[in-house]
């Protein structure tokens, strides 16, 4: 019998790029892999950046929400190459994850916990949007690639000017 498992992506690149070039997988690829998924989702997913602007509003709005945690929205929601069920993912920093707990139970956001190795992570639906709380204690580093509050600001302010030009 086949059993499902979840796949990274990132690893399944990084595991294609050894057998096919031999070479490893370097990061820089990344953001070509992201460009690429970003061109083919605005091709066949109508509707996509739309989608993707109220998805960063979305984000802007809870980061808001949460600011208090020093929230950081992750690079996919950043650079709009989310499909449409994927969930927002943003970084929180905490000294321990009762901290995030107690603060969601006091505003009443029904949310799962749920860990995957050392890393706890939160997730709950707002809207027609699922987030993905990603926490950070103080004995683990960022991640690499996500963006703070008030740069993600300024990244849609920048964004919409330039639309309205």
């Amino acid at each position: 019998m086949h059993e499902e498992r979840e796949v990274d992506p990132l690893r399944a690149l990084e595991d294609a790029s050894r057998r096919m070039s031999g070479l490893p997988f370097v990061a820089r690829d990344v953001d070509r892999v992201r460009a690429a998924l970003r061109r083919r989702l605005m091709l066949f997913e109508p509707g996509f950046e739309q989608r993707q602007r109220a998805m960063q509003f979305a984000a802007l709005d809870a980061m808001q929400q949460l600011s208090i945690f020093q929230p950081r929205a992750m690079k996919g929601i950043v650079e709009q190459c989310l499909p449409i069920d994927a969930a927002i993912e943003l970084e929180l920093f905490v000294a321990h994850s009762d901290e995030l707990r107690l603060f969601l139970s006091d505003m009443k956001i029904p949310f799962e916990q749920r860990f995957v190795g050392e890393s706890t992570y939160f997730e709950f639906r707002a809207g027609e949007h699922l987030f993905c709380l990603h926490v950070t204690t103080q004995s683990h580093q960022r991640s690499i690639g996500s963006v703070g509050l008030h740069a993600f600001q300024r990244t849609l302010s920048l964004a919409e000017n330039d639309k309205s030009n």
